[in-house]
């Protein structure tokens, strides 16, 4: 109804190109009811104090896109601690220690310091780049974020 409007008014109205739909996200293997207090919601989620950012990963890393899947505080707590401190917060942390302490805190210019192997580890991770770009561009955030991860 609202792309027939749209189209009514002939004005320059910017209009849908993809239509992006998930499954149902269930809560402990049951539904969620914001009425019987079942599962977790805006104010409950702040009152974690949790960064809303751990929330935004987990939701994306657990999302139902292409099946019904089920969100666990076991699971929000083992893709917080496993995912983004252990993996993603171990490699930032060496990445920096390594610039820091052997090139004084500045990034090298990568042109300057070219290495046979270097070729092949470029050629994989454009490979990958493209495969996250065509995700998202595609809206299949979750499949997007494990190409990430995987890298």
């Amino acid at each position: 109804m609202f792309p027939a409007s749209q189209i009514g008014t002939q004005d320059t109205w910017t209009k849908l190109h993809h239509l992006s739909t998930t499954d149902y996200l269930t809560y402990e293997g049951g539904k969620f009811s914001k009425s019987r207090g079942i599962g977790v919601f805006g104010d409950s989620a702040h009152e974690t104090e949790v960064a809303s950012d751990i929330w935004r990963f987990y939701l994306l890393y657990c999302g139902p896109e292409t099946g019904d899947t089920k969100f666990t505080w076991d699971g929000f707590i083992s893709a917080d601690n496993n995912l983004l401190l252990k993996t993603l917060g171990n490699f930032v942390n060496r990445v920096l220690k390594f610039i820091n302490s052997r090139y004084h805190s500045i990034v090298p210019d990568w042109a300057e310091h070219h290495e046979s192997s270097f070729d092949a580890f470029k050629e994989d991770v454009n490979q990958l780049l493209a495969q996250y770009t065509r995700e998202l561009d595609a809206v299949k955030l979750r499949a997007g974020l494990f190409i990430f991860l995987a890298g």
